[in-house]
């Protein structure tokens, strides 16, 4: 093994599929999940730009379902996820990835799934935001409360920018009653993806975004620890075809990495 080096991108993505990590000229002993398994890198969760239908929304979840996913270099994976209905409309989370895996929350908006993990899944906080005209209009949750907070975000300069870049006045009541107030930068990633950092009360935190846009549905999901962490959001579509697409993104070690998900439900 000496002399050979994996790509960050590479490890980080086997490491988190439970997938063998293997150098060249290595042969795995056991390899429970090959590539090829995974079938065709799914595709992102609004690529159709359709609007949601009635069967999506009123589509009851599975307790437990497979995902099929690959990583921005390309890789592939299986995984298994695990939900626990927490109130009407939130669960706690399990992505199970063979030997590896992360726990976290998901809020359902009608066809949207907004989910979050993080090392410690106690840390994790999700937000759904219902984007409009005139700001951002969220829901959050916290992992280890059945309670659920508000938050709203106004453009600091009075109009929003279709991308979302730019900076924002927060307003909100966290799950556990509390008012608070603050400001927020919004910044891009990528295609649909975001970087978001608060400013609350001299307290400075940081989160990740992913966008949806679709006809009469704009939602932005929003992750971020309570302490400084590896974590991650996640956001998923239910399509009238009952196939769930999914984009995520994550922060390990602070190195930014992106990717899709798929199931049939």
């Amino acid at each position: 093994m000496r002399g050979h080096k994996l790509p960050f991108s590479v490890f980080l993505t086997l490491f988190l599929s439970g997938l063998p990590l293997l150098l060249p000229g290595e042969r795995a002993l056991a390899a429970p999940l090959a590539s090829s398994d995974a079938g065709p890198l799914p595709e992102a969760g609004s690529l159709d730009g359709s609007a949601p239908s009635i069967e999506a929304k009123n589509l009851v979840l599975p307790n437990e379902f497979t995902l099929a996913g690959g990583g921005e270099d390309g890789s592939r994976y299986l995984a298994r996820i695990s939900l626990t209905r927490v109130a009407w409309d939130s669960f706690a989370a399990t992505w199970n990835f063979g030997a590896h895996g992360f726990s976290g929350v998901v809020i359902r908006d009608g066809d949207v799934l907004s989910a979050g993990w993080a090392k410690n899944a106690s840390d994790i906080n999700v937000l759904s935001y219902a984007v409009q005209a005139d700001g951002l209009v969220g829901r959050v949750v916290k992992a280890d409360s059945k309670k659920v907070g508000g938050e709203v975000l106004k453009p600091a300069g009075g109009t929003m920018s279709d991308d979302l870049v730019g900076k924002y006045l927060q307003t909100g009541k966290g799950p556990d009653g509390k008012k608070y107030a603050g400001s927020v930068v919004i910044s891009k990633v990528g295609e649909g993806t975001f970087t978001l950092k608060w400013v609350v009360g001299g307290s400075i935190i940081h989160g990740l975004g992913i966008r949806s846009k679709r006809e009469n549905a704009d939602v932005l999901t929003v992750a971020f620890p309570s302490a400084e962490s590896d974590y991650g959001a996640r956001q998923y579509v239910i399509g009238a075809d009952r196939k769930l697409r999914g984009t995520w993104i994550q922060s390990v070690s602070g190195i930014l990495a992106t990717g899709t998900e798929q199931s049939t439900l």
